[in-house]
């Protein structure tokens, strides 16, 4: 297991394909505004879906000038017949852009902290002069393997392969913005890059720790398909940890674009084989206490 620094690499052989990390598959969305078009035909797909038009009908999503993929992870019915909360958790692409008029909204929406899921070389925040800003959480860099970018099936093996790592991964961070919710801190954003994979995880985490079935937490997952707008953080090329200059086959570009539901599929499954449960996770991989879940449950959803 080793890290490479995504900015540094060269390019004009096949092995400069494999040398990005994988964790450019939560952030390389941000690749080319081409994206969109590749983007489209997914979301028409999921959205057939009666869990994924009940997350449409939401009325979650911030607009944004600076930003994408920005709402409100509050609305959905639990299986014993609750609601999830407005106004306490949101979730989000790259912040690196947002303006003066995206920070009065966040500051009129009460937001008190930022928890920043991407590691440093991802991260290039132009703050406007004379907002206020919060606080913003970031954590050291994560190890990882390299992404092979050789092909379309590869990115999607290295990606399905990542999901399966992320739960032990990313549980430091995940859990540490439970503990905030449970705390009753709130409300609080956390962000990635294109908002769909780390920021996806673990939304889908949170909601079913709230226990809304798994067809709805999927189906906001794959919300990403046609929420997320590639024109919105693809402002900085360094953003996409590819360097000018380097031509990436458009199918590799779609791979790296989209949300799979077998992807985040993989992300329970690996923690059914390493903790037993999503109980035990809870417990062993977040480090949550049973007095701090039951926190949770009870700020984030509505009475019985």
């Amino acid at each position: 297991m080793h890290r490479k620094n995504v900015h540094s690499f060269e390019t004009g052989s096949s092995a400069d394909l494999r040398r990005p990390t994988r964790r450019s598959v939560a952030y390389c969305i941000s690749l080319t505004v081409a994206c969109a078009s590749i983007v489209a035909p997914l979301a028409a797909a999921e959205a057939k879906t009666p869990a994924a038009m009940q997350a449409a009908a939401l009325p979650r999503v911030i607009a944004v000038e600076g930003g994408s993929n920005f709402r409100d992870i509050g609305g959905y019915r639990t299986k014993d017949g609750r609601t999830v909360r407005f106004g306490l958790v949101y979730r989000s692409a790259s912040t690196d852009n947002l303006t003066a008029a995206d920070f009065r909204k966040i500051d009129s929406l009460g937001i008190r902290k930022f928890y920043d899921l991407r590691d440093a070389a991802e991260r290039h925040p132009r703050r406007p002069a004379g907002v206020s800003v919060p606080p913003i959480q970031t954590w050291p860099d994560r190890i990882t393997e390299p992404l092979d970018l050789s092909s379309a099936a590869a990115v999607e093996l290295a990606t399905e392969k990542g999901y399966a790592e992320m739960p032990k991964l990313y549980a430091p961070q995940i859990g540490q913005i439970f503990r905030q919710i449970a705390r009753g801190d709130t409300p609080i954003l956390y962000n990635c890059a294109g908002g769909k994979d780390r920021t996806g995880l673990t939304t889908a985490l949170l909601l079913s720790l709230l226990d809304v079935p798994r067809e709805m937490v999927i189906a906001d997952y794959l919300a990403s398909n046609r929420l997320l707008d590639p024109s919105k953080v693809a402002g900085d090329p360094a953003m996409g940890g590819i360097p000018p200059g380097m031509t990436l086959d458009p199918a590799v570009i779609a791979a790296l674009s989209r949300s799979k539901a077998s992807w985040l599929q993989a992300s329970f499954a690996a923690i059914e084989r390493n903790y037993g449960s999503l109980n035990a996770y809870w417990r062993l991989g977040l480090k949550l206490t049973p007095q701090e879940i039951a926190s949770i449950r009870t700020r984030m959803l509505t009475k019985r």
